[in-house]
């Protein structure tokens, strides 16, 4: 069922992170590698939330590299410091799980950049880290069930 366009209306007319943009995102040449995004509102104050997960991998090992930051409505470009997390347990085995056991380091920046409500543009600089730089133009694949693109959407 989908949203019901009289309550779930934009928050923007334009290009912005809005929940609309939430979902996951991929890259042409990157099997197996995605971007997941999560775009949500505080609660009764003037700003956004953004969430931001890579799932790729490291000499050979699958990852996951996050980050999170409070952005302003009607933000179309945010850069997030995405850190590397390793240790802890797994999550079936709460007695044994440590929020100490977990380790985070700052690989680098990440800046996206909204084309539009299909298309994003996502700028790595994870050269102080010894992991380079990269320039990708990324896909939606999936979005959240029953909101669909509003105006900002791609014209193909």
């Amino acid at each position: 069922m989908g949203g019901d366009p009289d309550r779930d209306r934009p928050q923007s007319n334009s290009a912005v992170f809005t929940g609309r943009m939430t979902g996951q995102w991929v890259a042409d040449g990157l099997p197996a590698t995605g971007l997941l995004l999560q775009v949500g509102e505080v609660p009764r104050q003037d700003r956004n939330y953004l969430f931001a997960i890579w799932f790729t991998y490291l000499d050979g090992r699958p990852i996951w590299i996050a980050s999170n930051k409070d952005i302003s409505i009607n933000t179309s470009e945010v850069t997030l410091d995405m850190a590397y997390y390793e240790g802890g347990k797994l999550f079936n085995r709460p007695r044994e799980f440590s929020g100490s056991d977990i380790n985070g380091q700052i690989l680098g920046t990440m800046t996206v950049r909204v084309i539009n409500c299909n298309e994003i543009e996502v700028e790595t600089d994870f050269t102080t880290s010894g992991l380079g730089s990269s320039s990708l133009t990324m896909n939606r694949l999936i979005r959240i069930a029953g909101y669909d693109c509003d105006g900002t959407q791609a014209v193909r």
